[in-house]
């Protein structure tokens, strides 16, 4: 039992912030549930499997100005379910401001 927990290794390479941000994407909406420079994991009430490309904008959930999202590209490495939700990782691969 031991062993399991001392033989873990984090496989991520990069540190992950708890960040909540709403997520807009092509079928839906969601919140971020952490995000680092390199990912991050998005809930929401839609399935979506590993493999698929993905993009999406995330923004401050209290700041409504357009011009402070983030547009986000990259790839779902991970879908689990969370009661009615899924926990969606992202390994993104592009991220830009846009105005």
């Amino acid at each position: 039992m031991y062993t399991d927990l001392f033989s873990y290794h984090e496989k991520r390479g990069a540190t992950r912030y708890p960040l909540a941000f709403s997520v807009e994407f092509d079928d839906g909406t969601g919140r971020t549930i952490d995000v680092s420079s390199c990912g991050a994991c998005i809930e929401t009430g839609q399935f979506i499997a590993s493999g698929v490309p993905i993009c999406f904008t995330l923004q401050q959930s209290d700041y409504q100005d357009d011009s402070a999202r983030l547009f986000c590209s990259g790839l779902v490495v991970r879908s689990e379910q969370h009661g009615m939700l899924w926990r969606v990782a992202v390994c993104m691969e592009d991220i830009r401001f846009d105005g």
